[in-house]
């Protein structure tokens, strides 16, 4: 059993030392600037298309405003809220949308 023991702790021990030895890491190299999906397909085909940048983007928001008072409804909130009293809607939902697009 111990002769077992012995022979397995020494094979475990060049192999561990092997293995740092000739284990080489060789660091990948930098992933390349993703230029955009348009300019990707736009380049693939045509290799003049290289000097252009063509792109945007598109940004969404939602809002959701329940219960605040009418806005420019007076001139102190007292004013506002008390059309809250008499059925007025105070609840506001709505979606804002900015889209830019580039050309360079």
């Amino acid at each position: 059993m111990k002769s077992t023991l012995k022979i397995l702790s020494a094979g475990a021990f060049v192999l561990a030392i092997t293995n740092q030895v000739f284990a080489q890491y060789a660091p990948p190299p930098p992933p390349q600037p993703f230029q955009g999906f348009i300019n990707e397909a736009l380049r693939k085909d045509d290799p003049y298309m290289n000097k252009w940048d063509i792109g945007g983007s598109v940004r969404l928001r939602y809002e959701a405003k329940e219960g605040y008072g009418i806005a420019g409804g007076g001139t102190g909130a007292k004013t506002s809220l008390d059309f809250c009293d008499h059925g007025a809607d105070v609840n506001h939902e709505y979606f804002l949308e900015k889209i830019r697009l580039r050309l360079g």
